[in-house]
C-alpha cells in the first residue's frame, strides 16, 4: 500500500477513535466510557483499536501527550527580552501563539479540563505553564539583577493559576473572543496586577 494512503488512514482511525473519546466523555463522564462504547462510536472493531492503543488509559495519555508537545512552539517563543533588556511587549505575541494554540484544540481542553474528564491534564498542563513561567521570570531577574519581591515559590503558583484560570474561562465560555483580545487582556492583567486592573475607567 501506498505509505501516505497508510499514513492517512491512520491518522483518520486515529482521529475517529479520539472523537468517539471526548464525545462519550462528554456525555457520560470520563470514567464510565469503556472500549467497547469507544469502538461503536467510532464504528471500528476492537481489533483496530488495539492496532493503536493497549487500552483506554493509553489512548488517553497519548492524546494529551500530542496535544502537550504543542507547547513546545510556545516555548520557542519565549518572551525573556534579549541582549540586556527585558522587553515586556514580547509577551503579546506569545500570549497570542498561546491561545491560538488551545483554541485548536479547544475541544479537547474543554472536555478534559471539566468536571468528567481527566485529572491528569489539568496538572501536566499546569506543570507545563509552570515550566514557561518559571523560566520567564528568572531570565527577568537575572537580565534586571533584581531580587524578587515575592517568594518565588507564591509568585509561580499565584501566575500560574491565574493564567490557567483565564484559559479555562475561555474555554468554557465557548471561546466567545478571539487568540489576540485574550492576549490583549492577559497582558494588561501583567502590566497592571489584579488590584489595579480591576479599577474602572473614566
Amino acid at each position: 500500500m501506498n505509505p501516505i494512503k497508510e499514513d492517512r488512514r491512520v491518522r483518520k482511525t486515529r482521529r475517529a477513535i479520539l472523537d468517539a473519546l471526548l464525545s462519550l466523555t462528554r456525555e457520560q463522564g470520563l470514567h464510565a466510557v469503556t472500549v467497547g462504547g469507544i469502538t461503536e462510536r467510532a464504528d471500528i472493531n476492537r481489533a483496530t483499536f488495539y492496532a493503536h492503543y493497549r487500552d483506554k488509559q493509553d489512548l488517553i495519555e497519548q492524546a494529551v501527550s500530542e496535544v502537550l508537545s504543542e507547547w513546545g512552539t510556545v516555548e520557542e517563543h519565549r518572551w525573556a527580552g534579549s541582549g540586556s533588556e527585558v522587553d515586556f511587549d514580547r509577551l503579546l505575541p506569545i500570549f497570542t501563539h498561546m491561545f491560538e494554540k488551545i483554541g485548536k484544540h479547544a475541544e479537547f481542553y474543554r472536555i478534559m479540563l471539566g468536571p468528567g474528564g481527566y485529572p491528569g491534564f489539568s496538572e501536566n498542563l499546569r506543570d507545563v505553564m509552570c515550566r514557561l513561567i518559571r523560566h520567564g521570570h528568572h531570565r527577568v531577574l537575572e537580565l534586571k539583577r533584581a531580587r524578587p519581591l515575592v517568594d518565588p515559590d507564591i509568585y509561580l503558583s499565584y501566575v500560574t493559576s491565574a493564567q490557567l484560570g483565564v484559559i479555562i474561562h475561555w474555554l468554557h465560555q465557548e471561546t466567545p473572543h478571539p487568540p489576540e483580545y485574550m492576549a490583549e487582556q492577559l497582558m494588561l492583567l501583567y502590566r497592571l496586577g489584579a488590584v489595579q486592573a480591576a479599577d474602572y475607567e473614566g
